[in-house]
């Protein structure tokens, strides 16, 4: 699924923080993706969960290396931000999903959250 959210997008083609908003609101929106079990199971219950989760600290760094105002921070700093975005994303949608307009909501939040983190020295 991930890589063919990637797919989607010329090599060269300059993506947004957005983008990555919308690879979210993708997963949570489709039942045979939903990744709030993975999320709530431990690696003990799922041997296979650390390599999940690698694979969308992954995914969210390979976004991140194709948006301007990301890519000129360290690697380091954008695996953070990755695993910052990996671990708040569902349980803030959880938080939000009752609400009328949550899928506006939750990319302001995660925007606000994802420039604090990556962004501020």
């Amino acid at each position: 699924h991930a890589r063919a959210y990637l797919n989607r997008f010329d090599q060269g083609q300059t993506l947004t923080l957005d983008h990555i908003w919308d690879y979210c609101l993708d997963l949570w929106e489709q039942e045979d993706y939903h990744a709030m079990v993975l999320y709530q199971v431990s690696p003990e219950d799922y041997p296979n969960l650390s390599v999940i989760k690698d694979s969308f600290i992954f995914m969210f760094k390979k976004l991140m290396e194709r948006i301007p105002e990301c890519s000129s921070r360290s690697d380091e700093e954008r695996t953070q931000a990755a695993n910052c975005i990996y671990l708040t994303y569902l349980p803030l949608l959880q938080v939000l999903e009752e609400r009328k307009n949550y899928q506006k909501a939750f990319r302001l939040a995660m925007t606000g959250l994802t420039r604090g983190v990556l962004l501020t020295d």
